[in-house]
């Protein structure tokens, strides 16, 4: 009876939340404005953007913001984010150039808010997080915590490889608003192989990637021209792999997100290795929902909607952190939005709710990929 009223005022309902889209819109356009009429002025210009972060929340909570909401697409939180008048900018983050392992090394890090693209501000507090591959925190010293006065966050490392990774992520701290949304990462990496070595990791690259099954192929080739494949040896920081040839391994990502590091060594000469560091994330991909027998796709917030009719919905824009996620994805009634959230489980498994007006309902999944071995 509830489906069969919601068709019946499709058009009022329709109306009543594209009304309610422009209302919100409106208010986030006056909070800019308010921010950016006062950029030197950053406690006034935090909380106009808290404010739009306010009647962004308020959007997402009324299933007006993802990617069922045609109308108010961008009132999804990350682009309202993408637009905000206030941005957490790097300053600097200071690290030695050359590293050797077992080496101890002070890591220091600056950085504060920009408003409207101007210079970083340092007046507010901002919480830092490390993850550090190829390096650990030396005892007694931080992987994280609050800038301060001046806008700096100081550690001491020590080198484990010679290839060192670090992610830097920077957040506004929370005093009764929305300033831990606002976030920004720095890749620091220091790999004094990179200018000597005749191995390279061909077919990834350091950086972020996408592993849609949770495994890929890795190759190994020459930088030099050198002919023939050459033979080497692996070795992960996370995860598992298995031997594809002298020069190609699978590998397995641990499920979740986070750093990982691999590493291929030229056999009988150690001194000849090639290293990546990826930020992996495998939730995205297509998921078998056990409860409906649908399916569900994750995609990325780049990522068109692909049409397909054996998917029950897309999830887009996903906020995925560790193992767990959130998301929203359309629900097939005008353009109202079922909000997803839950948590990988394992590798190819995940758990979790949904919600559509105000009926929750669990389930669990499993990926859609060839088996791993």
């Amino acid at each position: 009876a509830g489906q069969q009223l919601l068709a019946a005022l499709s058009a009022e309902v329709t109306e009543g939340r594209s009304l309610a889209a422009a209302a919100l819109r409106a208010a986030i356009g006056r909070a800019n404005t308010a921010c950016l009429a006062q950029p030197a002025i950053l406690a006034n210009a935090l909380q106009a953007a808290s404010n739009a972060l306010y009647w962004q929340d308020l959007a997402e909570r009324g299933l007006l913001a993802g990617p069922g909401a045609d109308q108010a697409s961008d009132l999804a939180r990350t682009a309202v984010l993408e637009a905000l008048c206030v941005k957490v900018a790097y300053d600097s983050v200071q690290l030695a150039q050359q590293l050797a392992i077992g080496q101890t090394m002070p890591l220091k890090v600056r950085v504060g808010f920009s408003v409207g693209g101007g210079a970083p501000l340092f007046s507010a507090l901002l919480n830092i997080e490390l993850q550090p591959a190829g390096a650990v925190a030396v005892a007694g010293q931080p992987l994280g915590g609050p800038t301060d006065v001046d806008g700096f966050f100081a550690t001491q490392l020590a080198a484990e490889q010679n290839a060192v990774v670090i992610n830097v992520h920077a957040c506004g701290v929370t005093l009764g608003n929305y300033l831990e949304r606002i976030c920004a990462d720095t890749l620091v990496v220091r790999n004094s192989d990179a200018q000597v070595s005749r191995l390279r990791l061909g077919n990834a690259t350091d950086g972020e990637i996408q592993a849609p099954c949770g495994h890929f192929s890795i190759d190994a080739e020459w930088t030099d021209g050198t002919s023939g494949a050459p033979d080497v040896t692996w070795a992960v920081s996370r995860g598992e792999f298995y031997i594809e040839s002298p020069s190609q391994m699978r590998f397995r990502v641990p499920y979740g997100s986070g750093l990982v590091t691999v590493t291929a060594t030229l056999v009988g000469d150690p001194s000849q290795r090639g290293a990546v560091t990826m930020l992996v994330d495998d939730l995205i991909g297509l998921w078998d929902d056990t409860r409906t027998g649908g399916r569900i796709r994750f995609a990325t917030p780049n990522q068109s909607s692909e049409t397909h009719p054996y998917i029950d919905g897309t999830v887009g824009s996903v906020l995925h952190s560790g193992t767990g996620f959130s998301g929203s994805r359309p629900s097939g009634i005008g353009s109202q939005t079922v909000l997803i959230s839950g948590t990988l489980t394992g590798n190819d498994t995940m758990t979790g709710s949904t919600t559509f007006s105000g009926d929750t309902q669990a389930f669990s999944a499993t990926r859609v990929c060839p088996a791993w071995p």
